[in-house]
């Protein structure tokens, strides 16, 4: 029998001393950018995103959209784990007046899309017409689903998943600006 893998979801630490992205990232152009998680396509332009005020940019900056915009230490570590699906893209931190503060920020664009829902054995609430999970109050993780990947997305939620091995290698470097939840027992929205 095969021993299930401690697994990890990813929630942006909101702590309110770090910077947090409020506002849609951006092309050079102005434009808001549509970014989706797992999406196969190279945006082809410069992600950029606002820094709404003065404060500690952490190593996983907080976006409402919950995309994985991280600095480039994090990177490293997540490049060197088993995630073999992973396109990176440059983003860049811009002031409220377009200036740029940084440039070695990430958008790091995970795929598989893995459906862990165990339809049977969690306790969840539907959107009407479809669309979608609603509400989460106890997940039951579909074993049999869970890929060996490092990262991946959980499809039904569209979290960040990471495994037990890649949370300890970011937690041996002291990342900031993240919270890894174990999907065991899970609830959502959190």
């Amino acid at each position: 029998m095969i021993q299930p893998r401690t697994l990890y979801a990813w929630d942006a630490d909101r702590d309110r001393r770090l910077v947090c992205v409020a506002e849609a990232p951006f092309g050079d152009d102005g434009e808001a950018l549509m970014l989706f998680n797992g999406m196969s396509l190279d945006p082809g332009v410069t992600i950029n995103l606002e820094l709404p005020r003065k404060g500690a940019v952490a190593d996983f900056l907080y976006s409402p959209t919950l995309h994985l915009f991280v600095s480039e230490r994090a990177v490293a570590v997540i490049r060197r784990a088993n995630v073999p699906q992973m396109r990176t893209h440059p983003v860049v931190l811009r002031d409220r007046v377009g200036r740029a503060l940084d440039d070695t920020y990430s958008w790091i664009n995970v795929m598989p899309l893995v459906a862990l829902l165990d339809r049977e054995r969690s306790v969840f609430t539907e959107r009407e017409y479809g669309g979608g999970i609603q509400s989460l109050s106890h997940l039951v993780v579909a074993e049999h689903t869970v890929p060996p990947d490092d990262l991946f997305l959980f499809r039904e939620l569209n979290l960040a998943v990471f495994s037990e091995p890649l949370v300890r290698a970011l937690a041996a470097i002291d990342v900031t600006g993240a919270v890894f939840e174990d999907l065991n027992g899970l609830t959502w929205p959190t």
